[in-house]
């Protein structure tokens, strides 16, 4: 899959997937990126952003840190309510 997605990274959360309509999906997460950072705190594997998100509220914007493609990019994402697709 790192291959595929030309992922040289070792540590981040790698998005599989994202719902349509999603505020994932509405915030420009695409699958193969992978998120680095949320709200400046690093990322080190999936969990850290279940940590993250869960430390707002529904309707909150968030920054997230993605690379995508080898080239950094930071996200506004607004979320959504929890349980949502």
């Amino acid at each position: 899959m790192k291959d595929t997605f030309q992922i040289t990274l070792d540590k981040g959360a790698f998005v599989s997937e994202v719902v349509p309509g999603s505020a994932a999906d509405e915030g420009g997460l695409q699958a193969g990126d992978v998120i680095v950072a949320v709200d400046g705190e690093d990322i080190d594997k999936a969990t850290d952003v279940r940590d993250q998100i869960l430390d707002h509220e529904p309707g909150d914007t968030v920054e997230i840190d993605i690379v995508r493609q080898g080239e950094e990019q930071t996200l506004e994402v607004t979320l959504g309510r929890r349980g949502d697709t």
